[in-house]
Order: C-alpha cells, then sequence, then structure tokens
C-alpha cells in the first residue's frame, strides 16, 4: 500500500494561475487512492478559491500525482492569504473502508 502525503508543506501562489499540488507515494507498489480536500484559512472559497475535493490514484508503480487548484484574482490589495489541502483517507482500489 505504502505511505501517502504532500511533496511540499505549503506552496507560493500567484493570483489568477493554478497552483500544483504534488502527492507523492513511497513504500508501496500497489494500486492505491486517497481523498483530498480544501477548507479556508485567510483565503476564502469562492472568493479565492474554489472549495474543492477529489481523489488521486496512483496506478502500479506510479509515485507522483498532482492536484491543480486555480487560484481567482479577485483584484484587492490584499497580503499573503492561506488554505489548507487535506488528505482525507487513502486505500487500496476496490476496498471498502
Amino acid at each position: 500500500m505504502g505511505v501517502i502525503q504532500f511533496a511540499e508543506t505549503s506552496y507560493d501562489v500567484v493570483e489568477g494561475e493554478y497552483v500544483t499540488i504534488s502527492v507523492v507515494r513511497s513504500h508501496g507498489g500497489g494500486i492505491i487512492e486517497a481523498g483530498y480536500t480544501t477548507s479556508d484559512g485567510t483565503a476564502v472559497s469562492g472568493s479565492d478559491y474554489p472549495a474543492t475535493s477529489g481523489r488521486v490514484t496512483f496506478a502500479r508503480r506510479t509515485t507522483n500525482q498532482d492536484i491543480k487548484i486555480f487560484m481567482a484574482d479577485d483584484n484587492l490589495a490584499e497580503g499573503q492569504e492561506s488554505f489548507t489541502v487535506t488528505l482525507t483517507e487513502s486505500r487500496p482500489t476496490g476496498v471498502s473502508s
């Protein structure tokens, strides 16, 4: 099965562009999937970024997958903002949780 985690703990993002969040798997080779979800920090879903959830699937021997989230350009003068992406679960495909 292996370990699934983010490649980095934080990312710098430019408004009006996509942020690519890398998810990596180590110590496993079978097919596995992981869920993810976003939550607000100082950045607010709906105006700064879209609330997002989904799944990434790692095929056999695949070690990297990406999550892409568009960062809205709200045309406001703002300081640095943040939001969180959380891995919600991981399991071999075809197995119920």
